[in-house]
């Protein structure tokens, strides 16, 4: 069972019961996860005690949920700025728009973290990038996604703009960098159960994310921490 500290949002296509700690949002909201992540904003996390809310797919698992939750306090403690803290992600962000296919870097690779990923024929395979903490990612994987409560207390919101199950990772971390808060890649381990596929409208949704962030960084692609932080101020140009 989760702590006293941190709740579950977890979205489904059964009907299932809630508990003190893990609250279901089903499908009649519709195939925008966006809005549905929104509704448990508002509905449940900012009406909840908890400090700390976990947004994780239906066919992820923590593999330790008590060390989970003491790592995600000390860094929500000791790092103000943090505003998502995820298990995998990259450093930039290309016009590809999609973090597992970043390739450069300037110092070493771009993508960090690890997950154990789970394939349809039943195989595993322990994806590893790195071991630690970094606090200057760019992008994290939706698969898993932590946040304070503090970041939706401030207005922060998923773009219900942003349709279907896809890219709504990436621009709330966009959105977090854009206020001047970090993106964290934390030494978390889960087990993501499925690999999943791309749906046939994957270009159309990936257009619509990357002409969003193209307006509004005036086509400062790659996109990095370090860049999306000096277009909006945070670093004297």
């Amino acid at each position: 069972n989760l702590g006293k500290n941190m709740i579950k949002i977890i979205c489904t296509v059964e009907k299932k019961e809630n508990t003190s700690n893990v609250f279901y949002i089903d499908n009649s909201l519709g195939d925008s996860i966006a809005k549905k992540y929104n509704y448990a904003i508002n509905n449940i996390i900012l009406k909840q005690k908890e400090e700390i809310c976990c947004f994780i797919h239906d066919d992820a698992e923590i593999i330790n949920e008590e060390t989970c939750e003491n790592k995600l306090k000390y860094i929500f403690k000791n790092n103000p700025t943090v505003g998502i803290v995820g298990v995998i992600g990259c450093l930039i962000l290309e016009k590809n728009c999609t973090w597992w296919q970043t390739m450069r870097a300037p110092d070493g690779p771009c993508t960090f973290g690890n997950i154990i990923q789970g394939y349809n024929d039943g195989s595993e395979k322990i994806m590893s990038d790195d071991k630690g903490t970094c606090f200057d990612a760019t992008t994290v994987d939706g698969c898993c996604m932590f946040f304070h409560k503090r970041v939706f207390e401030n207005g922060l919101k998923f773009d219900e703009d942003l349709p279907r199950y896809h890219f709504y990772d990436a621009d709330i971390c966009l959105q977090i960098l854009s206020i001047g808060l970090d993106v964290c890649i934390a030494d978390i381990l889960i087990k993501h159960k499925s690999e999943g596929q791309l749906p046939s409208d994957w270009n159309t949704l990936k257009n619509l994310f990357y002409h969003k962030w193209t307006l509004k960084l005036n086509n400062e692609w790659p996109i990095s921490r370090y860049s999306i932080r000096k277009f909006y101020g945070f670093i004297k140009k």
